[in-house]
């Protein structure tokens, strides 16, 4: 059994799965850097081996293979065909007999709505002082992006998952980036670690650029990272309404209803389109030289007020 403690938001999420399931390891990699304070709550988070039984008769709302299904007293059930987790406020339980990240991922955003943080599909960078918020969906350029910005300078905080609180403090998730065939082309230096099947699509998984811990940040700006094949890379003014509509679109449990604490995670993500944003529009330039996304940003990023 593999066993650990991890500091998300105001919760100490700890650990306990086994070791001898490849790739079913309870959501571990998706976890923070571990991180101790006295005043957070401990949430239990164990998973045992063994069948996960068939899917539930109902469901809620579903990602793919993921099933979810909300029950009394805030619980939710969240199954996969290789995985069969149950989360409530005082702690997750399941079992699991295969690969279950996707599953362990959902599991994780109820976790953190429990902990009063709303989860966005999300690259986080920081670049000359100002930590930026990339929301988007799979395909808008976000990790692309954020490696760019890591090339220019910057740090690449994460490429995927990030959790929110009502302070504007983004609790990062720590793991190697998913990328693309055409992100490794613009990218050639980057160390590969073997490939990943990263929801409905097939990637690679590459090295951090910076290994290093990556604390809590308040975010400064919110970027929409966009691809336009037929334009130059730029930065455009984006109106609330749309970066609150992007936020949205990319928070797993604040967009289905009934989900436990949806109208919390929702007035996170309304308050955080009130942030300076801008919506970055890559072009094929980028492929050619990544190192035009750092100079558009910066060049954004000093003429916002401070």
């Amino acid at each position: 059994m593999s066993r650990g403690e991890a500091r998300l938001g105001a919760l100490s999420v700890a650990w306990d799965v086994p070791d001898a399931l490849p790739g079913a390891t309870g959501g571990l990699e998706h976890l923070p850097a571990t991180t101790r304070s006295d005043d957070v709550a401990t949430f239990p988070w164990i998973v045992d081996r063994g069948p996960v039984g068939i899917a539930p008769e109902r469901y809620a709302a579903f990602y793919g293979p993921v099933r979810l299904v909300f029950e009394p007293f805030d619980a939710v059930r969240v199954w996969s065909p290789s995985a069969d987790l149950r989360v409530t406020p005082k702690g997750l339980r399941g079992r699991a007999e295969g690969p279950c990240a996707l599953a362990a991922s959902i599991a994780l955003h109820v976790v953190a709505a429990h902990g009063g943080l709303a989860h966005a599909h999300a690259a986080v960078v920081c670049l000359d002082g100002a930590t930026l918020l990339m929301p988007g969906g799979s395909g808008s350029g976000k990790t692309s992006a954020a490696l760019a910005v890591a090339r220019g300078g910057g740090v690449l905080v994460c490429d995927d998952a990030a959790y929110v609180d009502v302070d504007r403090v983004v609790w990062p998730v720590r793991r190697p980036p998913h990328v693309s065939d055409t992100t490794l082309a613009a990218h050639p230096d980057l160390d590969v670690l073997g490939a990943v099947f990263d929801g409905s699509v097939s990637k690679f998984r590459a090295r951090l650029p910076d290994p290093r811990d990556a604390p809590p940040a308040r975010i400064d700006a919110v970027v929409l990272p966009t691809i336009d094949r037929g334009a130059r890379t730029s930065i455009e003014p984006v109106e609330a309404a749309a970066v609150f509509a992007t936020l949205l679109g990319s928070s797993a449990l604040a967009v289905v209803p009934g989900a436990p604490h949806r109208d919390a995670m929702i007035d996170i993500l309304a308050d955080l389109a009130a942030v300076p944003a801008a919506r970055l529009v890559a072009g094929p330039d980028a492929l050619l030289d990544p190192l035009v996304i750092a100079r558009a940003l910066r060049a954004w990023l000093a003429t916002r007020p401070r």
